[in-house]
């Protein structure tokens, strides 16, 4: 799922559009957490995920918004949004990674792992 998103790289674009960028501190990942189930309890939300029609005009109104699209594009999801089954499956697999927040607190303590910076990242060896 990951690969698809533009890999570690796209994901971490993404969170540090949301204000997340940096290391995932216990802080920074419960506050995502907070979101997460504030979005889920949204019935427009559900019903988006639970819609395959409405999942579809939404990934419509994605590809018909320039901006959007380039935003997506320098995420290195554009593909992504371009492919419809690929758009359903990597929904369905939010959808999962969202009802279960085992599964999303692992995801981001991952890219906090991998945010962070060695000597080596900084030019110094």
């Amino acid at each position: 799922m990951l690969e698809q998103m533009g890999g570690k790289e796209g994901m971490q674009s993404m969170l540090k559009q949301m204000g997340l960028d940096g290391p995932m501190t216990p802080d920074k990942i419960e506050g995502l957490m907070s979101q997460v189930k504030s979005m889920l309890s949204n019935p427009a939300i559900t019903a988006m995920f639970e819609n395959p029609e409405i999942l579809e005009q939404s990934r419509q109104q994605i590809l018909s918004n320039p901006m959007l699209m380039k935003a997506y594009d320098g995420m290195g999801m554009g593909a992504l949004i371009r492919d419809p089954a690929a758009f359903r499956s990597q929904m369905e697999g939010m959808k999962q990674m969202l009802e279960n927040p085992e599964m999303l607190q692992k995801a981001m303590s991952g890219l906090s792992e991998a945010s962070k910076v060695d000597k080596f990242d900084q030019g110094d060896l």
